[in-house]
């Protein structure tokens, strides 16, 4: 049935509420949306059981019988399938509804994924797929290549890679290239202050007190 009209109206179960004109291509007639979307769901129940019971009232695989809400029917051949039970059977006629459930098994819901699995595996296989087979991870043959802080050599897979380590690839990017010793620093700290040996360098004060924070100084 189709709904080519709505309108308020008043139900005598669900008081004021939204009607439907529904037509079924001889006839309409004004139903309570509500009622209508019941008797859906009623008519859906009833025939979920009577198709579980139609097809042995269990999981074909496994045997689990003990909810029909947790039993769906898997068509065998998907190119034959003309509706799906669960969505469709509910607005079918039990005539037709038994036509469809020839085609399928009954399965539960675990086989039913599994069986699913299985075949979209089997169909990427067909198709050159094979995503069951771990491919091999191959990584380049590592490269000699000379640092160009320190210019010892080192082995990188890295095509990109120009410091031997994270120490010389932050020497590099220091903006004094050449400190001051441990015991050059000390000796300036012991006859100056901060200000002036960051002066003296180009750097601030308090880069300065990390040298010798470095050197442990302080």
């Amino acid at each position: 049935m189709v709904k080519e009209k709505s309108e308020i109206r008043e139900c005598n179960i669900h008081g004021i509420t939204v009607f439907h004109n529904f037509s079924d291509g001889k006839s309409r007639r004004w139903r309570c949306g509500k009622c209508a979307s019941s008797a859906v769901t009623k008519r859906r129940r009833e025939v979920k059981k009577m198709a579980v019971e139609y097809k042995g009232g269990c999981c074909s695989i496994c045997g689990y019988g003990k909810s029909v809400w947790a039993i769906d029917f898997h068509h065998t051949d998907p190119t034959k399938k003309d509706f799906s039970i669960g969505k469709s059977g509910a607005t079918r006629s039990w005539e037709k509804t038994k036509l469809e459930l020839d085609k399928c098994i009954a399965v539960c819901r675990n086989c039913h994924a599994e069986l699913h699995e299985k075949e979209e595996l089997e169909k990427q296989m067909s198709l050159g797929k094979d995503i069951l087979a771990e491919k091999p991870i191959t990584r380049p043959s590592a490269v000699e290549k000379v640092c160009k802080e320190c210019e010892h050599i080192f082995k990188t897979f890295e095509k990109n890679q120009v410091y031997c380590s994270n120490k010389c690839n932050g020497k590099a990017k220091r903006v004094v290239k050449n400190r001051p010793s441990k015991e050059e620093l000390s000796e300036l700290i012991n006859n100056n202050s901060w200000v002036f040996i960051g002066r003296k360098y180009g750097v601030t004060d308090n880069a300065i007190k990390k040298w010798a924070r470095s050197y442990k100084l302080i």
